[in-house]
């Protein structure tokens, strides 16, 4: 009686002889099964659900992101790295943070997200935010909303006569109820570029 689990009923009857006959089936009870990560049930009883945080963890809010850098560490990256949104419940948005620096010789400098490989019959959509102001609030700058497990592309061109350098704030939002531990998605970024 644990988790997803719990007890059945089994009947015992006498025969005419007022003897025990033998217990009947069990009626009723769910036995342990194979646990499915990431959904917060228990099914193999065992009193833990099954979760497979990944190296970015924890970066469920805007305040917790995962700060991404080239291995330089220099501002206006360009890398690609591998998330999973492995819980319908705890897990439900990765947030990611990035620094670039805005060029004034340079205009026409773009912040590219790409959102690839998202698992199948999974919904995931990704968002930027110019702050972490903007980020606690929802109010992105850019978006990409696609239905399904499709590709989603944000390019976010630099604008004339404003800083854009400073910090940004990415975020991968599941859609639905779907999860997965298994099936990574791919995220890259790519500072002002």
């Amino acid at each position: 009686d644990v988790g997803e689990c719990s007890f059945g009923e089994a009947e015992r009857t006498c025969n005419p002889s007022c003897e025990w006959n033998a217990v009947g089936a069990c009626v009723g009870a769910v036995e342990p099964a194979a646990e499915v990560c990431g959904d917060a049930l228990d099914q193999d009883c065992n009193g833990r659900v099954e979760r497979r945080p990944d190296q970015w963890e924890p970066n469920n809010t805007c305040g917790t992101c995962s700060v991404i850098n080239d291995d330089d560490g220099e501002p206006d990256l360009n890398v690609f790295i591998r998330g999973t949104l492995d819980s319908s419940v705890e897990d439900r948005k990765d947030y990611y943070c990035f620094d670039t620096h805005d060029s004034s010789v340079d205009f026409g400098e773009e912040i590219i997200v790409l959102l690839e490989d998202v698992p199948n019959g999974l919904d995931y959509d990704v968002f930027l935010y110019e702050t972490q102001a903007d980020c606690n609030a929802g109010n992105s700058i850019a978006s990409g909303i696609n239905p399904g497990s499709d590709d989603e592309n944000i390019t976010f061109g630099e604008r004339f006569n404003y800083d854009d350098g400073g910090r940004w704030y990415v975020e991968v939002r599941a859609v639905g109820r779907g999860h997965d531990c298994a099936r990574q998605y791919k995220l890259t970024l790519n500072g002002l570029r």
